[in-house]
């Protein structure tokens, strides 16, 4: 195991589809900087904003091509920081940032006029920005997060180069918008409460999905089958302990946001 550990530390861009998908996001973000307007914020949070962008894609593209891809084919336990590092950073920082408004002024002006008019006339605004919709996607988070742990899907992903794009891109999308619903919870009408419960309600099933693969008897995903157990176990491990505190981090938050709230109203 340590000589493996120490020939994948020096392979970096494991996967070419990967570097090529990124390479495009980031054509896509500088043109979307480079057009950036106070829409995605108050003048004075734009360069925040901006600067919190730069620093999630920066930091998914070390994920995605530094030896940690390679490392997160042969040990689950690096497969699974990979994907803590994708949640738990790099989405928070593209759901504050408003990625989704960054990237959309890569968009020809023509295209995105004509976006903005069918947001308005559809009705599609005041279907996304309901409560409703923060559970959907709350539900399609924690749903990718499951399916990429079925064993027969994640040996499948490590196969195949397309999968394994598809992976890594439905996790850190479905993050993103879970982190966008929590972080912006007023814009769904959710409210502190109805964050709260939502994050408490994803972290309990994070929980038992890492004791499911704490206490597996032997490794569930083909790929790590000739490896010792306590690798399953550290990648359980590493899913509860730094996602709970997380999570909980972000329940207090919401929390004291609640607080706050009912203490101005008193006032």
């Amino acid at each position: 195991p340590v000589s493996a550990f120490l020939v994948a530390w020096t392979n970096w861009v494991h996967d070419p589809v990967i570097a090529v998908a990124l390479l495009v996001l980031a054509a896509l973000s500088v043109a979307g900087i480079a057009r950036a307007d106070p829409r995605i914020g108050a003048p004075a949070r734009t360069a925040p904003r901006i600067r919190a962008f730069i620093v999630g894609l920066l930091t998914a593209t070390l994920a995605m091509v530094s030896p940690l891809d390679t490392l997160g084919g042969q040990f689950f336990a690096a497969h699974m920081l990979q994907h803590l590092v994708l949640i738990m950073v790099v989405a928070p920082l593209l759901a504050w940032s408003r990625a989704d408004v960054i990237l959309s002024h890569s968009l020809p002006v023509s295209a995105r006029r004509w976006l903005a008019r069918y947001r308005a006339t559809s009705g599609v605004k005041q279907w996304t920005n309901s409560p409703r919709t923060a559970w959907l996607v709350a539900a399609v988070f924690t749903g990718t997060i499951w399916l990429w742990h079925i064993p027969a899907a994640h040996d499948a992903a490590l196969g195949n180069a397309g999968l394994h794009v598809l992976e890594h891109f439905m996790v850190l999308g479905s993050a993103t918008l879970f982190w966008r619903v929590i972080i912006g919870s007023d814009e769904f009408k959710l409210g502190p409460a109805g964050a709260a419960i939502i994050v408490s309600l994803v972290s309990l099933q994070g929980s038992l999905l890492s004791a499911i693969l704490m206490f597996a008897p032997r490794q569930l995903c083909g790929a790590y089958a000739g490896n010792p157990i306590e690798d399953q176990v550290l990648a359980g491990l590493l899913m509860c302990i730094p996602a709970s505190f997380v999570y909980l981090g972000s329940t207090v938050w919401v929390l004291s946001r609640l607080i706050g709230e009912k203490r101005s109203h008193a006032g």
